[in-house]
């Protein structure tokens, strides 16, 4: 599922355009996504080399990334990531 969404970032963007991609994250290494327990429906969080992966593979460049520590989201305790990305 989420390869299709990054690809479709890639496809609705003009040349240069930008995407914000924000989630939760996991940082241990070798594993790109890991499931949680949530409430409401299936949940996972995702390596962010994985994330740049897929919106590589969707025609985007990495701009810039921002990981938020665990610590600083008390409720959720899950570090998270936001990934800026631009359109070839």
């Amino acid at each position: 599922m989420l390869p299709s969404v990054m690809g479709e970032f890639g496809r609705v963007l003009a040349p240069g355009g930008m995407a914000l991609v924000s989630f939760q994250a996991h940082l241990a290494p070798g594993q790109d996504a890991e499931a949680f327990d949530h409430t409401v429906a299936p949940a996972h969080r995702y390596a962010p080399d994985h994330g740049a992966e897929l919106l590589a593979q969707a025609e985007m460049d990495e701009v810039a990334r921002l990981i938020i520590a665990a610590g600083e989201d008390p409720r959720r305790g899950f570090p998270q990531a936001h990934l800026l990305a631009r359109r070839r």
